[in-house]
């Protein structure tokens, strides 16, 4: 008898054991936020370091030229002045946007990239931040970009 129950005792441990890792797993998991509708740039910072030298360029475009579609089946488009710029999928991961998408560039074939960007969302509002390094012909390069979307009614 002392031995059943020492096993019900046991089970019953266990039983709460493990539910009560399930339901703190539950608390820490923090759903992905929407990102998906289409978003018109309202402006974009550029800034590039060439050999340790600050070059800036601010490019800010007019409306409707340049439209990020997210889409609710993980796709996206990005278009500019109505031409397919890149388009491909995502994925939205904690404060990150990991894209996979063949990349369109006037004079050059089409290729295949991924990208991480940093985004914030708030209400309508979202901001992309990406940041890298890399060298090209002996010349050490840096860019931090920062693009601007309104989300379109």
């Amino acid at each position: 008898m002392k031995t059943k129950l020492l096993y019900l005792l046991f089970a019953i441990c266990t039983a709460y054991t493990i539910s009560s890792c399930k339901k703190d797993e539950d608390k820490n998991t923090t759903p992905a936020a929407d990102i998906s509708g289409v978003w018109m740039q309202t402006a974009a910072n550029f800034k590039e370091w060439q050999n340790g030298n600050l070059k800036e360029t601010a490019i800010d475009y007019d409306a409707d030229s340049s439209l990020l579609s997210y889409n609710t089946d993980k796709t996206f488009i990005h278009r500019r002045n109505d031409t397919v710029y890149r388009s491909g999928t995502y994925v939205v991961s904690g404060s990150s946007i990991i894209t996979k998408f063949t990349y369109v560039i006037e004079g050059f074939a089409p290729f295949q990239t991924s990208d991480t960007v940093t985004y914030a969302l708030s209400g309508n509002k979202l901001t992309l931040s990406s940041k890298g390094e890399f060298t090209l012909d002996n010349m050490n390069l840096k860019y931090e970009f920062v693009e601007y979307y309104t989300k379109k009614n």
